[in-house]
């Protein structure tokens, strides 16, 4: 096959177009107005910014100090000097646009410093709107201020002909030097801290906060949001599950950002991110435990198998995937509709399919699609999942679990394999079978995990984002009185539950005493 070489400038803006699609998606709603606390940071954005906009002008300062140096005759000045005006005009006029263009709207320098310009409500402001802002917000200004006081005031000493005492150049100076301290003013007084141009175009500077959970008590994760952070996580998904955002090695990039030792990738009935992750182990020096989590059914409750330590080579793993792709493509096309008789929204069904590799269509990628269809901005279905909505701490999965998951108007029953099988194929495979948080599926009688041990479970994820302490305390009892494994997972995802970020397992450091000898003991 052929290798394709991508240019730099290209996979710079892949990489800033994914993260506004990021934004656009769930970013904004956790993204905060910036306060005086972020002064420091924004004139360090500030500066890196005016840094770029002002590299013409090295060029008369090299010019300068060549003059200084005897190096070339001081003659030569009064070109560099128009050469440097042309450049300085083309910079403030067309960088802006350049660099807006290739962030999606932003600057390197906020995009560095996580701030952007956004609208009244956080949303993206167009790219030609952002980058007017920069022209009309300071461009002209710096291009003024330069030439009247920087470039014509030295080349003075140096003998040029230039009237610095005109009415013109005064006014101008000291107009700039006006505008300036009343853009201090008022970023320093008025309630947003935003510039003057910011008033003028009704635009705003947040700063990014991805990990920030919405306020709303309301909100079932806000209940039970995390607490601890640990450096062991046994339960995440790549983008080999169908609802997963990231591939291995993104993820493997974050777990060594976030200081992780411990991992494991248990993507929903597929086994191929071990194959890679293994590879990727060794490379960001980070412990890989292999994992798969495996839909299943006992007694009419649909659940989810955790397997570890599994040999994911097994021809038995690949037909577990196999069925299950057979089985979740049948219902897909069930979801759209009943969802579609149950709301009557029309869904894009041909968009839906193209989302993924696996050809499925989950309640999360509806939720998604209908959340960014502009037809149905005003929906009264929809309320709930846009911001400030009492469900908008996580839309599309909150989406999923309201309307697509067991008992709700829009579930389309899938035939899932026995939780006996499942638990036999895993020991086959040199694997150890762990509950998945408990409490999602037995909310209503927790008990039922016993008659899970007896069928052969060998382990509890007692330590989960989802559960809150008493919920703990609960699955941990249990654990102990039946002597088995414990362990901690984040389910992270990715852009489908926003709020679970790798790590965040909630599980306290003595907790993490009893995942470790988990571990130990394989």
């Amino acid at each position: 096959m052929e290798q394709k070489n991508y240019r730099t400038s290209q996979l710079i803006t892949v990489y800033y177009r994914k993260k506004s699609k990021e934004y656009d998606t769930y970013g904004y709603k956790y993204a905060k107005f910036v306060g005086l606390h972020h002064l420091g940071v924004r004139i360090l954005a500030f500066c890196c910014d005016i840094s770029i906009l002002l590299l013409p002008i090295f060029i008369w300062l090299l010019a300068m100090l060549l003059v200084i140096a005897n190096i070339m005759p001081i003659g030569v000045l009064e070109i560099v000097q128009m050469v440097t005006f042309v450049l300085l005009l083309i910079s403030v006029v067309l960088f802006p646009f350049i660099i807006s263009k290739i962030t999606d709207g932003n600057t390197f320098g906020r995009a560095i410093f996580d701030l952007k310009i956004v609208a009244k409500d956080k949303r993206r402001i167009s790219v030609k709107k952002a980058a007017m802002r920069e022209i009309l917000g300071y461009g002209i200004c710096v291009l003024v201020m330069l030439v009247v006081s920087s470039v014509s005031n030295v080349l003075v000493k140096f003998g040029l002909n230039i009237d610095m005492s005109s009415k013109v150049f005064t006014v101008a100076l000291f107009a700039v030097i006006g505008y300036i301290v009343l853009n201090i003013l008022c970023i320093l007084l008025l309630p947003r801290h935003v510039a003057i141009i910011d008033l003028l175009m009704g635009t705003r500077l947040v700063i990014l906060n991805s990990k920030t959970v919405p306020s709303k008590e309301t909100s079932q994760v806000k209940e039970k949001k995390q607490r601890y952070v640990s450096n062991i996580d046994l339960h995440m998904h790549s983008s080999f599950s169908e609802d997963g955002s990231y591939n291995v090695e993104e993820i493997f990039q974050m777990a060594k950002s976030r200081g992780m030792k411990i991992i494991s990738i248990t993507d929903h009935n597929s086994t191929k991110a071990n194959v890679i992750a293994d590879k990727m182990s060794g490379l960001y020096d980070i412990a890989y435990i292999p994992g798969i989590e495996i839909d299943c059914t006992y007694e009419g409750h649909d659940m989810h198998v955790l397997g570890y330590f599994i040999t994911y080579t097994s021809e038995l793993y690949s037909h577990i995937e196999n069925e299950n792709l057979v089985q979740e493509r049948k219902a897909s096309f069930e979801r759209v509709r009943l969802f579609e008789e149950f709301s009557g929204m029309k869904l894009d069904t041909d968009a839906l399919l193209s989302k993924n590799r696996r050809q499925i269509i989950t309640g999360e990628m509806i939720a998604e699609q209908l959340l960014n269809d502009p037809q149905y901005r005003s929906h009264e279905l929809l309320k709930p999942y846009r911001d400030g909505g009492e469900r908008s701490d996580m839309p599309y999965v909150n989406f999923y679990w309201d309307f697509f998951a067991s008992g709700k108007p829009c579930h389309a029953a899938v035939k899932y394999p026995k939780l006996e099988d499942i638990i036999e194929v895993i020991k086959l495979t040199d694997g150890v079978p762990v509950i998945a948080h408990p409490y999602q599926t037995f909310r209503e009688d927790i008990s039922f995990v016993h008659k899970l041990i007896d069928k052969g479970i060998e382990g509890i994820e007692v330590f989960s984002s989802y559960h809150s302490e008493k919920e703990m305390a609960e699955l941990l009892k249990i654990a102990k009185e039946r002597k088995v494994f414990v362990t901690a997972g984040s389910d992270f995802h990715g852009k489908t539950k926003p709020g679970l970020e790798i790590g965040e397992t909630n599980c306290p450091p003595a907790g993490l005493r009893l995942v470790k000898n988990f571990l130990e003991c394989h």
